[in-house]
């Protein structure tokens, strides 16, 4: 049989046997047989329905599988390719990101080496002005010396 002429014969073969559906009136004994009548062949028209549309069904589900199949195996190459690079792209950032860090430590360290040497010069600068008997210098001094965060500059 035909797909289209299949397909239009349920059509006009279900619309019938709802169109009698609607128009039925169970009121009797006799009219409830009829409409368990009506009702058998609904359900051998759905049956026949069902039965032709899986052998399509089927068709088309091992259709799918084998085209999802073929999908993946071209995909698997470009996938594998983008994982490379995502790995090559995140080791060059992870080494950029090294860099940065040493520079930044190398400048802290630098940063702190000068702090260091500028509380030593202020200290020997303390040092000098008490040994020439001038207390407020020293105060000051040390004082600024606190500032840098020399906790122990005041002693």
């Amino acid at each position: 049989m035909e797909i289209a002429t299949a397909e239009r014969e349920f059509k006009e073969e279900s619309l019938t046997l709802k169109q009698q559906a609607s128009t039925i009136q169970v009121k009797n004994v006799e009219s409830y047989a009829s409409a368990g009548e009506l009702g058998k062949s609904m359900k051998e028209l759905r049956q026949k329905v069902v039965d032709y549309f899986k052998p399509l069904k089927d068709a088309a589900n091992k259709a799918h599988k084998a085209l999802t199949t073929r999908e993946n195996e071209e995909l698997k190459p470009i996938d594998e390719a983008i994982t490379i690079l995502r790995a090559e792209m995140n080791k060059y950032t992870a080494d950029q990101e090294r860099i940065r860090k040493v520079a930044e430590d190398k400048l802290k360290a630098e940063q702190e080496a000068i702090a260091a040497k500028e509380r030593e010069r202020l200290l020997k600068a303390a040092i000098k002005a008490e040994d020439k008997g001038n207390g407020g210098k020293v105060a000051k001094v040390a004082e600024v010396v606190n500032e840098d965060g020399d906790p122990g500059a005041t002693e």
